[in-house]
């Protein structure tokens, strides 16, 4: 059983969600990037935002539809070239899966989002 959460917890993660997708919009539309990532971006992010919701509104869901639905929108961010500030997203995964999630849930979504962040190294190779 996960330790009950710190006061405010989900409240802040409830502002950081829509504020990280925001902010992964404004990246794609002001960082010389493609018209193609424009698009991806306004699709990632409310997916982003509705799992976030659906998490922190305590609508009972298996933790590993959050993994995914967290982890495969960056995948397709990475995978286009588009690895810029959506990473913040598994770090917040990771940190919230880790602290209410089993140790299986919290490896899969920090295995998942180490692979994600090693395919855009390779792929922008820019960033090593």
């Amino acid at each position: 059983m996960s330790p009950p959460l710190p006061a405010g917890c989900v409240a802040r993660v409830a502002i950081a969600a829509p504020i990280l997708a925001l902010n992964s919009i404004f990246t794609a539309f002001a960082d010389n990037m493609p018209a193609s990532h424009h698009l991806a971006a306004l699709i990632a992010a409310p997916v982003f935002v509705a799992a976030w919701l659906i998490e922190l509104s305590g609508v009972p869901w298996p933790r590993l539809a959050l993994i995914a639905a967290v982890v495969v929108p960056n995948l397709w961010l990475t995978l286009i070239g588009h690895s810029e500030t959506n990473y913040l997203f598994l770090a917040l995964l990771v940190g919230w899966v880790a602290f209410t999630g089993t140790r299986t849930e919290a490896l899969i979504a920090l295995g998942l989002a180490w692979v994600t962040i090693v395919l855009g190294l390779l792929r922008t190779p820019r960033l090593l």
